[in-house]
């Protein structure tokens, strides 16, 4: 090899060391939540011994995906990048506290719902629900959301259900994807299995060594979001959240599941129902966003169901800094909002 040729392979070896470098320092100076998404994956652990697959699909039912419910008298862990818990349910499969007895009172309130209800990335106590249980000790309060949840499956976990007596039943509707997950036109068939296991993150072990590079990071984030099903998914349901005619062709399947709500609350004779009308984090930072959707939903919600948007509350009590940054549900302080609504609700 030449001097010539040795000097250019040194500068451009040189240029490259150089131009990571930059890179790198640049990444760490103007962070944004890109770097927290491969930290998050790293040390996020879903418990999979908490969840069991329902199978059974009545003949000629399209399921959009396979459902799980919660083994009863089970705790579980829920780790991720900001948040480290254990959870804990009853003998039917419901969230409690590890050491309170639940105590069937003369009001009994039946939560409804997804991961938001769930709240497995908050300690109990600080969640909304195990506030309200804390501050209404004359109220029976029964958590039986479930992580990714749609309007079809909380519907069904409640009529499944033969050794509760609600009185009122209150449904968290989470739009940022519950109208995605209710239309099941745009979902793929999937046929159901007893024996399906959960999965999560397979492929951990070189993204152990990823994450200390903030560039790296920052570049796999990037690719991920554009490749990834999870996020392209993602893509979709916001867009079509953001399309008035996508929207509300979407919106007849919700429309069918809350006429079912609406149906079985008067069949049971329940002293009330409710739905709480729950928005993604995105909302927040889209002008006019959760308006357009809040005023569609409204015109499809049956006039007997009671309606609460807590999307106000929670722009006027921080907005986006009410969510985790590298995970899309309520901290400590959310929950917080979110339990002040409802006094508030409560109390009028």
């Amino acid at each position: 090899m030449t001097r010539k040729v040795y000097h250019r392979w040194l500068g451009l070896l040189l240029g490259v060391l150089m131009a990571g470098i930059l890179g790198e320092l640049g990444v760490r100076l103007f962070p944004t939540w890109h770097d927290a998404f491969v930290a998050d994956i790293v040390h996020s652990q879903l418990p999979t011994d908490l969840y069991k697959p329902v199978g059974g699909f009545a003949p000629g039912q399209q399921p959009q995906k396979i459902r799980f419910v919660h083994h009863p008298n089970r705790q579980a862990r829920f780790k991720g990048r900001e948040y480290d818990n254990w959870v804990y349910t009853d003998e039917h499969g419901f969230r409690v506290s590890q050491s309170d007895t639940v105590e069937v009172k003369d009001r009994r309130i039946l939560l409804l719902g997804d991961s938001f209800l769930f709240a497995g990335q908050v300690a109990w106590a600080e969640s909304f629900v195990g506030r309200l249980n804390r501050e209404f000790t004359d109220i029976t309060w029964w958590n039986a959301g479930v992580d990714g949840y749609s309007t079809e499956n909380t519907l069904a976990l409640w009529e499944e259900q033969n050794t509760i007596s609600p009185t009122e039943v209150w449904l968290f509707f989470f739009w940022g994807n519950d109208i995605w997950e209710n239309d099941w036109a745009t979902r793929p068939i999937l046929a159901p299995s007893e024996s399906l296991e959960v999965s999560w993150e397979s492929e951990k072990g070189w993204l152990q060594w990823v994450q200390y590079s903030k560039l790296l990071s920052r570049l796999y984030a990037l690719w991920s979001i554009s490749n990834d099903e999870r996020f392209i998914e993602k893509k979709m349901q916001m867009a079509q959240l953001r399309d008035l005619v996508q929207l509300n062709q979407a919106l007849d399947s919700t429309e069918i599941q809350l006429q079912r709500m609406a149906k079985q609350c008067q069949q049971r004779s329940l002293q009330r129902c409710r739905v709480w009308l729950i928005p993604p984090m995105e909302a927040f930072y889209e002008d006019g966003l959760a308006n357009q959707v809040v005023e569609q939903l409204q015109k499809r919600i049956p006039e007997t169901l009671e309606v609460v948007d807590v999307y106000p509350w929670l722009q006027q009590s921080g907005g986006s800094a009410l969510y985790f940054q590298s995970d899309p549900h309520w901290n400590i302080k959310g929950h917080q909002v979110v339990f002040e609504s409802i006094r508030e609700e409560l109390g009028r």
